[in-house]
């Protein structure tokens, strides 16, 4: 394996080469004192436009570039079965807990291992995932140089599964726009995320985080939005005060797939409108508590999905579901109504493993997802598991 410590790497045309650790200390130095952050893509002239308005909410009627759907140039390739659809995971967990601390992590639970790419690739086998795009895990603050340096690694190394990473950061601090503008040549690096402390999403409203997001649009990288369901009207403003900016929102909005079960429980269902047979099962009810109204959840993406410079990732319901107890069709309601209000062109897959497996291998989250997705247009499936990552993230084209 590549030493590196001892590998120079040329940050920019003119400027010293440094070795790897330097670089990344140089580059996180910032991000590893404060709790709160994230990271964002756009452009630069629409970021401008946003800036010189003074305020700091401007419209979100201009879209940023690189959002748009395919040109003549970039054109999708013909619409493959869905069977042989090839797959983008777009939002892939791996630590190894001898070189990362990750605080919120327990003892006893099921997730507090070692979670690396070696068996990520065993579970996958057969699922037809030719690219990943990893997803930070909430290192220690102290530990963000490391974490960059461990995905980076596996990144660079030749034939990698792994074609992109979102890190961890820290928008709205001092020092973060000096050590984020040298990622701007990584042709890793994809974005930043940082989840707010205990859901805390005021901090995005914050003048200082506004301006480090418009940054982030100017260096063409993208801010993951992860919120608790009831905080979508933040992330709503904040786009809005972000035109320039690209964002994914993590998780369908983090919906719950129990505040739909009600229904189901009196017999409808949420996905096609139709009762069930007589004489059939009855749903057993919730074993607690939705987290969400539904109905709010579905008013609100439907706003988000509204702002054009934001997709959406299918993903993260499932660890949501009821352990041994869930079906496809618990979580049909969310997957429709995201895939409905955001188009084809705007949502993408992501397994969250291995989040996902508090609940589902990997295998029956794409199984599930491929069961919802069925009747849907052999083209579409193709944008939402593959086609729609590659535009968004600017990867390489699948092999």
């Amino acid at each position: 394996m590549d030493n590196l410590e001892s590998r120079p790497f040329d940050l920019s045309k003119g400027q010293a080469q440094t070795s790897r650790r330097d670089f990344l200390e140089k580059v996180l130095f910032g991000l590893s004192s404060v709790a709160l952050g994230g990271k964002a893509v756009g452009s630069l002239a629409a970021d401008k436009a946003a800036q010189g308005s003074g305020g700091l909410v401007a419209s979100a009627s201009t879209p940023p570039a690189g959002i748009q759907p395919a040109s003549a140039a970039t054109a999708n390739p013909p619409a493959l079965p869905l069977e042989k659809t090839p797959i983008v995971d777009t939002h892939l967990h791996l630590w190894d807990l001898k070189k990362l601390r990750l605080p919120w992590l327990r003892q006893g639970d099921p997730l507090c291992r070692d979670h690396l790419l070696e068996e990520y690739l065993r579970e996958a086998e057969g699922l037809n995932i030719v690219q990943a795009v990893y997803m930070e895990v909430d290192v220690h603050d102290e530990d963000l140089v490391k974490e960059a340096e461990y995905v980076l690694d596996l990144c660079q190394r030749k034939g990698s599964l792994l074609v992109g990473a979102v890190l961890g950061g820290r928008p709205g601090t001092p020092q973060f726009a000096s050590s984020i503008r040298r990622f701007k040549d990584s042709p890793w690096v994809k974005g930043v995320r940082r989840i707010p402390r205990d859901g805390n999403t005021a901090v995005w409203l914050e003048k200082p985080f506004i301006q480090d997001i418009r940054l982030l649009g100017e260096l063409g990288m993208c801010f993951d939005l992860c919120m608790p369901p009831q905080k979508l009207s933040d992330a709503v403003k904040l786009v809005d005060a972000c035109p320039g900016a690209r964002f994914v929102l993590d998780h369908c909005g983090n919906a719950d797939p129990l505040a739909f079960a009600s229904a189901r429980a009196k017999g409808e269902s949420e996905s096609s409108g139709e009762k069930p047979p007589a004489g059939s099962a009855k749903v057993p009810p919730p074993s607690r508590a939705p987290a969400h109204d539904p109905e709010q959840w579905r008013r609100d993406i439907a706003q988000l999905a509204r702002r054009e410079q934001v997709v959406c990732k299918i993903s993260g319901i499932v660890a949501r579901a009821e352990k041994d107890r869930w079906q496809p069709k618990d979580l049909a309601p969310i997957v429709n109504h995201c895939l409905e209000v955001f188009g084809p062109d705007r949502v993408i897959f992501a397994s969250d493993w291995p989040v996902c497996t508090r609940t589902a291998r990997l295998r029956q989250w794409v199984l599930a997802l491929k069961e919802i997705v069925r009747d849907r247009s052999d083209v579409d499936n193709g944008k939402l598991f593959c086609q729609n990552a590659v535009r968004f993230y600017r990867l390489p084209a699948p092999t």
